[in-house]
Formats: C-alpha cells, sequence, structure tokens
C-alpha cells in the first residue's frame, strides 16, 4: 500500500516455486482469497535495495504500469522481464478444518524476482492469511509473505522441523474490511 513494511533475510533460498496462497486458520468462516492485477517480473541481473526504501503512495492502476511499481521499490525494469500476468486469481472459498491451504502455482521455477498483487478480502476469519509464497514445495520449505484481516504481514519461512515466522503489526498499512484492497510487491534477491 505503498509504504515500506520490513525485510526477511534467509541466505538459504536459491530457486523455487512462485505463486499465490490462502491459509484458513479460523474454523468458524469460510476464507476466500482473492487477487488481481497480479505479475511476476524475473530478474536478470542483480540489484541493490535501499535499506529502507521510501516509494511514492500505490495507487489503483490498470495492468501496464507495471514499470512504475517496479520503480517505485527501486527496481530497473531493464533489469528483467514479465513472465507471468493475470488479471483475476480467487482461491477458495475453504471450508473445512482450520489449517487448511490452497496454493495456486506459476509454473517455472525462479530465483532473483519481483511479485506484485492486489489482495482482496472475501470471507473469512480475522486470523486467515493471504499472500504469495516461493521455495521448494516438493521438500517442503517455502517462504511466504502473507497479510491478515488482524492487520498483521507475516514473513515466515517452513522446513523440516521448524517453522520461523516474523509478524510485524502495521495497523495503518493493512486494509481490512470487505472488498478491501491491499496492494503487496515481494522483492526477492
Amino acid at each position: 500500500n505503498g509504504q515500506y513494511v520490513a525485510t526477511f533475510q534467509d541466505d538459504t533460498f536459491t530457486r523455487g516455486d512462485v505463486g499465490l496462497t490462502a491459509l484458513a486458520l479460523d474454523a468458524n468462516g469460510d476464507l476466500s482469497c482473492r487477487f488481481s492485477d497480479v505479475w511476476l517480473w524475473e530478474l536478470t541481473s542483480a540489484i541493490t535495495l535501499a535499506p529502507t526504501p521510501t516509494p511514492a503512495p500505490f495507487d489503483a492502476t490498470p495492468l501496464p504500469v507495471i514499470a512504475d511499481r517496479l520503480a517505485q521499490v527501486g527496481v530497473d525494469p531493464a533489469k528483467g522481464s514479465l513472465v507471468f500476468q493475470r488479471e483475476s486469481i480467487a482461491l477458495g472459498p475453504l471450508t473445512s478444518q482450520p489449517d487448511e491451504v490452497v496454493n495456486q502455482d506459476f509454473s517455472g521455477r525462479y530465483d532473483n524476482f519481483v511479485l506484485g498483487m492486489d489482495v482482496l478480502w472475501g470471507p473469512g476469519g480475522s486470523v486467515d492469511l493471504c499472500g504469495a509464497y516461493f521455495g521448494s514445495r516438493g521438500a517442503g520449505e517455502l517462504r511466504g509473505v502473507l497479510i491478515s484481516q488482524r492487520q498483521q504481514v507475516v514473513m515466515g519461512r517452513t522446513g523440516p522441523g521448524a517453522l520461523d515466522n516474523t509478524v510485524a503489526d502495521r495497523q495503518h498499512m493493512v486494509r481490512v474490511g470487505p472488498d478491501a484492497v491491499n496492494q503487496l510487491v515481494v522483492v526477492v534477491d
């Protein structure tokens, strides 16, 4: 939503799957995550990001402005190319047990990329999560950036025998409520 949230460093990630995810943690509601203006930009050369970027505010924008969103997070569009673009993706509803997860993979494996999307809330509980993942689904080693209607940004990592999460309470950054839109840009380099 046009504000820098946090940095999560994981030197073990080298290459993997990329996609969208919905994680139902609340047994009392149906979770539905909707994503619009989803795009994946594969980086072909190294980038250097400022330690605490201060991008201009994002506006609700049509698909042709991917270059503007890249520039807002300090990425030169000339250092990569568009490999995936979709106007709308819906995950859910998830209605069974808590901890149910649904993923939508993008084809291919990526190491350095920028993933952008608008996240729209559907029904579900305040603890349910919508966002993006990257890593090796087959090996169970995933990293994710997700948001909740509790106005939290969760950056996490799963692996054999371990789950590390960094939770940032950003009450003024995450928009909540029916059809609230959150613009999320994830840079992995």
